[in-house]
């Protein structure tokens, strides 16, 4: 099968999607499917060798610098590529110029499209764009609309957004499909010789014989990021040995940056920016307790790794870490309280049979989340969707 993937969004550009493009585009190759990603170009980019990876040139987003929009113009040079390709299937990834090219293409020419709604949009827009709250909402929703009306199904990553898409009036088949996570990537780090030798501590000597909490993840508002800071500060108040790492970039990491310097926490807190993928998993294996306090996941792919590294999560239970954790399976969920998460986050400092208990739960629970068994069910919707097509046409005079 000759699959497309379409995106907004891919590496350097580290986020949900971008992780679960890789995941699923590793796992069909392993099926001997023909996968390519059609993707913007980034400034500095390194170049790689796939040749199942396509970039087209871009410019920045004004009110998102991390962000890139793909040039109209490239337009043709898209569609010829497409030609050449002959997909079996496309499958949308983002809302944008790139995404919207592609699948008018496979729209015209009869190719199933399916399309994965990574984003909720309506709680994220008016911070990137500068709309007052009710107009952005009503944007975001008219997009997501708009995207929505040509496909041949619609993925979400968990049940709460497949019911903000109801919501919306969205008439299309739409199934619930999680992103998975490799095993073999989180599952085998050496959690004792990363908490001796982990490559942090030659920036960070203050993590070295130190509990460690953790987040991974865009530094930004909407990921609740100063709820991270006001429950690590209630943590100081009894745990002072205890260090906090923040790994990721975002527009919101100058703020916190200075947030920590006013409250005097800078010297027990890394900001170590974006993390190569393949020493994330490093960094799971050192933590304690992996921390996450953001209430608009659509899915939450990190509390996954975390999990499937060992590391015992304490999260607030909205949108997609609600239905990830399903309770406390793997650590704890809580409301957004202050208190009660922070003491959450004590017990397992406190408590090393609960910690045990938990990381042995957490590597346990999260095996329901693999990317080859996710693989394997969307592969089964391409499938269909490929026959479906097939029977439309030989019906067709």
């Amino acid at each position: 099968m000759k699959i497309v993937f379409a995106t907004d969004t891919y590496w350097p550009r580290c986020n949900g999607a971008t992780v679960s493009i890789d995941a699923f585009k590793r796992e069909f190759e392993k099926m001997g499917h023909e996968v390519h990603i059609i993707a913007p170009e980034y400034p500095n980019m390194k170049n790689t060798s796939d040749p199942g990876i396509h970039r087209f040139k871009s410019f920045q987003f004004i009110f998102s610098p991390e962000d890139r929009l793909v040039w109209k113009t490239e337009r043709w040079k898209i569609f010829r590529l497409l030609k050449s390709i002959q997909p079996d299937i496309i499958h949308c990834q983002t809302e944008f110029d790139l995404s919207m090219m592609v699948l008018k293409y496979g729209h015209k020419r009869n190719i199933p499209v399916v399309f994965t709604c990574h984003t909720y949009w309506e709680e994220y827009i008016n911070l990137y764009l500068p709309f007052p709250d009710k107009i952005g909402r009503q944007v975001a929703r008219s997009m997501q609309r708009t995207a929505l009306k040509s496909v041949d199904r619609v993925i979400t990553p968990t049940e709460p957004m497949k019911q903000v898409l109801l919501s919306y009036g969205i008439k299309k088949q739409i199934d619930v499909l999680p992103t998975g996570v490799p095993e073999e990537e989180f599952g085998n780090v050496d959690r004792e010789e990363t908490r001796k030798n982990s490559f942090l501590f030659a920036d960070y000597p203050f993590l070295k014989d130190h509990p460690i909490l953790l987040y991974v993840g865009r530094v930004t508002r909407e990921k609740n990021m100063d709820f991270i800071l006001d429950h690590f500060r209630i943590i100081q108040e009894t745990h002072p040995e205890t260090r906090l790492v923040i790994t990721g970039g975002g527009p919101y990491l100058a703020d916190l940056k200075k947030r920590a310097v006013r409250e005097n926490l800078s010297d027990r807190i890394a900001f170590t920016g974006y993390v190569p993928r393949d020493r994330v998993k490093e960094l799971y294996a050192l933590a304690n307790v992996f921390v996450f306090a953001s209430k608009t996941e659509t899915q939450g792919l990190v509390t996954i790794e975390a999990m499937m590294s060992g590391t015992p999560v304490v999260a607030i239970g909205e949108m997609g870490t609600r239905i990830v954790m399903n309770g406390d399976n793997g650590g704890f969920m809580v409301p957004e309280d202050l208190q009660l998460f922070s003491a959450r986050v004590r017990e397992l400092l406190d408590d090393p049979d609960l910690w045990k208990r938990k990381s042995l739960e957490a590597r346990e629970y999260s095996r329901n989340w693999s990317s080859r068994s996710m693989a394997e069910t969307l592969n089964a919707i391409y499938l269909e969707l490929i026959e479906k097509k097939r029977e439309e046409q030989a019906r067709t005079p």
